[in-house]
């Protein structure tokens, strides 16, 4: 630059001068600026090498730990802590290939990777599945497994290892055999979108897409694809102009084509909403993909025809033999296509063409398709995506070879029979049989509750027994329908069950359900007589129902005939107790007087409900706060139930006083979350659960944030009810909100006396009377009870009767008993008051591990898998057990 300036210098005039000056500072500027992205690009190259190596060594233990956040983390509702520390730790990675260095290059030659982007789990096992099918019908290839966050996209598609090989564009047919093979199997997350762990593959396809710095078709000849979608149905319109199901795996094909890659079969689609749909559609599209990779492998039908005609050869050799010859011969006399002689022609049609002794033609027939051939043959041609589609984006409508053959599917098997089809497909009963559900008729279930077992044996009653007077040991947990419109993470049932937005399904007489769900329960009480234990008064009382729980699984409100159901409860005289998501408001408007109606809360936000509750509606936040608004005109008791998942729902209080006063509920349960254990299907662990004082802090919040609300009204609108802390029952972490207007009277003392309790055998009497007049009303207020002493939000029992007996399981009793506002132990196993030194010791034990954590109370780090671990110092001795013999 200094150069191309001095020599300008001997010429005359200024403007030389000034281009000069100009060219050399552009120079300079150029120079410098390649000289630093050729540092930029050593010092990416380094770290690359050093990440893969340490890959490969985390690897080995199936283990990878990074520091990058992740991409599905919700960043507009952090968790309520003073410092969010988020890194990525990702646990449990899938199984890699039997390598010694771990997962290698998905370029290198000869190789198969099977990636996979799971989050219920699905995806997963079907990578397993591929990836052992893979190694028996290759075994002369590399074959390696891994989830789409193992891999570094951008090095893995653009650094080969073959580059110093001949032109890969020029390959021989020996060359071409050992292209590697990516094969892709991408579930279909919330509205279409990508799962958390596919994100990383989706960023960088979007980036290599649009990055010019990248040369035009990187990838043609270095790479083969197949990929695999997932997806329900149930969760959109597959038929619309925009479906979400399948659509991370179309739009991988798209991006993978535009980058060079050769997709060796058409894209599928697996539709986990009809019956076993996903499964079949994989393992035609496993089968496919091996006949690409140059192993002709037989399908399964082709393996069933097989059987079924050597069965017949083993028990019918000699009349099988004769027919096939008959058969044989006739063919060979009829059928013109069966050899190209002398005055014959291939049609262009496809049927051969036969010269008769006129000179004209006539079409020999033999090879026409009948009409049941041409239907399967569309079928075969609707199960894939052509691999020629053009670079355009997502097309205006819908091709039905993008879904697969679901909607075909889903049409077989609802014209069975000229009936609709029925609920549970016989995988999905088996799974929930295998979790102790009773199935009834085609949709419906029950299911022995433990606080039955726990009540039968002394051992202290549910919730309810607590808050509302109900007997637990005769109360019958059932369903009438099985499916539900939402995929909550925090569901107990591990999402055994199916889905639906709307009744499609076969349906069943209500009464023929309620008997036989009072049967079936009988039955289950007369075999828990030889539970260990067993009061027997109490047993030969739980042959009566007397309550009915109708929130099993599912969402009861969706079944048809659910008000028919209800009265036939009621005129059994058992007590119903029916608990919706909010998904169906009209259901709710025109449900009769029941004894409780809940409506689930579990989110205080749009954002957070969709997270949490993963709705199939995509107005699910307007049809819950529909919900609640329809319960202010319900004369009988209301519930708003919230149910508290650490990390998840546990910030934004406002936001839950808002959807609260829509309704103006009679009754708030706040419920911390149950962990049931880990499941492919949910993403919670024992940190998301909070501990009963901390269900107490956000309840007392939440009331503060309500008398806010009440407080800012103005005087022409309807008042917010105020609302008291009413019960607890610490056993299940629960702390229940009253309204003070329906339940509480005022003592002589100026205390407060709560009815929260239930007058079962006065609501039946109302009940019946409005079924004989319809005009005749009743009150919350008309079946209320004194709530005992013992159940009162701050007695000593903390919510557990006095006329039962606490067991302890193992004989595991808490450390310490009682903890000051720091969480420091201030009483020991015993009740008894801890030293001064002992105290002392504890809280320093607490302040080193929160100066570890550079003074934050709380820490919440997400994985690549979607759960989240919290850590707070304030909570490091709660959990700490001793054995009492």
């Amino acid at each position: 630059a200094l150069k191309m300036y001095s020599s300008t210098m001997d010429r005359s005039g200024s403007t030389w001068t000034t281009v000069a000056l100009c060219a050399a500072t552009a120079a300079a500027v150029w120079l410098c600026t390649k000289h630093h992205l050729e540092q930029e690009e050593e010092k990416a190259k380094k770290e690359t090498n050093q990440k893969n190596k340490s890959l490969s060594n985390a690897s080995v233990g199936g283990t990878t730990t990074t520091t990058k956040q992740t991409l599905d983390t919700d960043v507009s509702h952090p968790p309520p802590v003073t410092q969010v520390n988020i890194q990525d730790a990702s646990d449990n990675a899938a199984a890699v290939a039997e390598d010694k260095d771990g997962l290698f290059r998905i370029l290198r030659r000869n190789s198969v990777t099977i990636v996979h982007g799971s989050v219920t789990g699905t995806c997963l096992k079907m990578a397993k599945n591929l990836q052992q099918w893979s190694r028996e019908q290759f075994p002369n290839r590399s074959i390696q497994m891994g989830s789409t966050q193992e891999f570094d996209w951008w090095d893995e598609l653009l650094n080969d290892e073959n580059d110093n090989d001949d032109d890969d564009t020029n390959l021989t047919k020996a060359q071409a055999a050992t292209v590697p093979v990516l094969l892709l199997l991408l579930p279909t997350y919330t509205d279409g979108t990508w799962t958390p762990p596919a994100m990383s593959l989706q960023d960088a396809l979007n980036e290599l897409e649009t990055d010019w710095r990248i040369a035009k078709f990187p990838l043609k000849g270095k790479l083969q694809v197949g990929i695999l979608g997932v997806g329900s149905s149930a969760y959109d319109d597959i038929t619309s102009a925009n479906p979400t199901m399948g659509r991370p795996a179309r739009q991988a094909v798209r991006q993978l084509q535009k980058l060079g890659a050769k997709c060796i079969v058409r894209l599928q689609v697996g539709d986990s909403a009809v019956g076993n749909h996903d499964w079949e559609t994989y393992m035609d599209w496993r089968d496919r993909v091996g006949n690409q990779m140059g192993k002709k492998v037989k399908s399964q039908k082709q393996v069933q025809i097989e059987k079924s005609v050597s069965l017949a050869q083993a028990t019918t050799s000699t009349e099988m033999t004769a027919t096939t010859k008959s058969t044989t011969k006739s063919t060979e006399g009829d059928c013109a296509c069966q050899s190209n002689t002398d005055g014959d022609q291939q049609h262009e049609s496809g049927c051969c063409q036969t010269k008769d002794a006129d000179g004209g033609e006539h079409e020999a027939g033999c090879c026409q398709s009948t009409p049941e051939e041409e239907a399967n043959t569309l079928n075969e041609n609707l199960i894939y995506e052509s691999d020629d589609e053009s670079e355009g984006g997502e097309p205006e409508v819908i091709d039905l070879e993008d879904m697969g053959d679901a909607i075909l599917a889903s049409q077989k098997a609802s014209a069975a029979n000229g009936e609709p089809r029925e609920m549970v497909t016989p995988s999905q009963a088996a799974a929930l049989k295998k979790e102790g559900y009773k199935l009834i008729g085609t949709h419906s279930a029950v299911k022995l509750c433990r606080w039955t077992k726990h009540q039968l044996r002394g051992r202290g009653g549910c919730y309810k027994h607590t808050f509302y007077g109900i007997t637990s040991y005769q109360c019958m947990e059932a369903t009438p329908s099985l499916a539900c419109a939402n995929k909550c993470v925090f569901c107990w049932r591990h999402h055994k069950n199916p889905v639906g937005k709307e009744w499609k399904w076969k349906t069943d007489d209500p009464n023929f359900i309620v008997e036989q769900a009072v049967n079936t329960h009988v039955q289950m009480i007369k075999e828990a007589r030889g539970i260990p234990g067993v009061r027997m008064d109490r047993w030969k009382e739980a042959h009566t129902v007397r309550h009915c729980a109708l929130s099993l699984v599912g969402e009861p409100i969706m079944y048809p005939r659910i008000d028919e159901l209800l009265a036939d409860l009621h005129r059994r005289k058992i007590s119903s107790f029916l608990v919706t998501n909010g998904q169906h408001p009209p259901a709710i408007e025109s449900l009769r007087p029941i004894t409780q109606l809940y409506v689930s809360v579990d989110a205080p936000t749009k954002e957070s409900l969709i997270e949490i509750d993963r709705p199939l509606f995509q107005d699910a936040w307007e049809r819950l706060r529909q919900s609640l608004t329809s319960l202010k005109a319900k004369g009988q008791r209301t519930v708003a139930r919230l149910t508290v998942v650490k990390g998840w729902n546990s910030d934004e209080i406002t936001g839950y006083a808002e959807l609260i006063a829509l309704g103006h509920v009679s009754l708030v349960e706040v419920k911390g979350v149950t962990f049931c254990g880990k499941s492919d299907a949910s993403n919670l662990n024992m940190s998301n659960t909070p501990y009963h004082h901390e269900v107490v802090a956000l309840t007392t919040q939440l009331k503060i944030e309500l008398d806010k609300l009440r407080e800012k009204q103005s005087s022409d609108e309807e008042p917010i009810p105020e609302y008291g802390l009413a019960c607890e029952h610490k056993h299940s972490v629960s702390v229940l909100l009253a309204r003070v207007d329906q339940f509480s009277e005022e003592t002589p003392t100026g205390g407060r006396k709560w009815k929260t309790w239930i007058d079962y055998d006065k609501f039946h009497e109302l009940a019946a009377r409005h079924v004989e007049d319809p005009s005749f009303t009743f009150k919350v207020e008309d079946y209320a009870a004194e709530t005992p002493s013992w159940a009162l939000f701050g007695a000593n029992e903390e919510g557990f009767d006095p006329t039962e007996t606490r067991h302890r399981r193992k004989n595991k009793h808490p450390k310490y008993t009682k903890f000051d506002e720091r969480g420091i132990p201030t009483h020991d196993d015993n009740n008894q008051p801890l030293s001064d030194a002992e105290r002392a010791r504890l809280s320093k034990q607490m302040q080193e591990r929160m100066d570890q954590m550079d003074g934050v109370t709380s820490v919440v780090t997400e994985h690549r898998d979607g759960t989240k671990d919290i850590e707070d110092p304030s909570l490091m001795f709660r959990g700490l057990v001793v054995i009492k013999e």
